[in-house]
């Protein structure tokens, strides 16, 4: 009986003392996961988004961590370099860049002031990560930006880079950056008349006094490290637009980029606001 309960003590010791040692090791992996974050990450992304080494730089950023930003011309931006096809998945960007199946269609977008525009990881999903706003003539867009961050309407200050507005007679236009015209406040005022969301593919056609079909796009599951994401296949017309337009893309110079502090974060707030509109 003796033995048998000295047995039993034995047991739970070398549980206990078990027990608190994988405590332990465990604790310490997470305090270092915690203070290197930036380091162990930037080694998995480069790893996991290999494709856009060529097209662009990694950097880390004080409130988005590792980020990527494209090698551009001077007033480059996201969504212009391409065109508006509507599908059966709704409005989806076709974009003329060679990243771009995969910039556009996950993740968010960013601006300020030292780094210019730069893509938060991400991969989920979408046909355009864009936020919309429809008044009078004219149909804006912007890259939605990370959660927790939105832009200010395109009529107000300090946001001209930020969103894309064209006449609406020229939204189905090929390489539709090229008719970009410039920022103008509603004549009027309310919900009525600004939407804040999506074009009308019914009021584009009677503006453009044709009827629009809708393409179908499917998806093709492509594995980069150990996450999905997806590769539109385009219907051939539009892929000719694609091959067309990608032969006259042109690589910016890398520039010189410092590290996002707090502080200097904190300071920047042209081109993102915390009010007003969002996705």
């Amino acid at each position: 009986m003796k033995k048998s309960i000295q047995s039993i003590r034995t047991y739970v010791v070398t549980f206990c003392i078990s027990f608190g040692l994988v405590l332990l090791l465990l604790s310490g992996c997470a305090s270092t996961i915690g203070s290197g974050t930036h380091v162990s990450t930037t080694v998995g992304i480069s790893a996991t988004y290999s494709d856009l080494d060529e097209w662009g730089g990694w950097t880390a950023h004080a409130r988005f961590g590792n980020v990527w930003y494209p090698y551009t011309e001077p007033g480059w931006a996201p969504f212009t370099y391409g065109n508006w096809v509507w599908t059966n998945q709704g409005w989806l960007w076709s974009s003329y860049e060679p990243y771009g199946w995969l910039v556009f269609h996950h993740g968010n977008w960013y601006y300020d002031n030292e780094l210019g525009w730069f893509w938060v990881p991400g991969n989920t999903w979408s046909p355009a990560v864009v936020s919309w706003y429809v008044y009078d003539d004219y149909i804006c867009w912007a890259p939605t930006p990370p959660r927790g961050v939105s832009w200010s309407r395109p009529w107000e200050t300090n946001v001209t880079v930020v969103w894309t507005v064209v006449e609406k007679k020229s939204f189905m236009q090929e390489n539709v950056g090229r008719h970009k015209v410039a920022i103008r406040p509603p004549s009027k005022s309310g919900e009525k008349f600004i939407k804040r969301g999506s074009p009308d593919i019914k009021l584009l056609a009677g503006v453009n006094n044709q009827k629009f079909e809708k393409m179908k796009v499917t998806r093709e599951k492509t594995t980069m490290g150990k996450k999905t994401y997806y590769k539109t296949d385009l219907p051939g017309v539009e892929n000719e637009k694609v091959v067309r337009y990608k032969s006259e893309y042109k690589k910016g110079q890398k520039p010189k980029i410092e590290t996002k502090t707090e502080d200097n974060e904190k300071d920047n707030k042209k081109g993102a606001k915390p009010k007003g509109g969002g996705k």
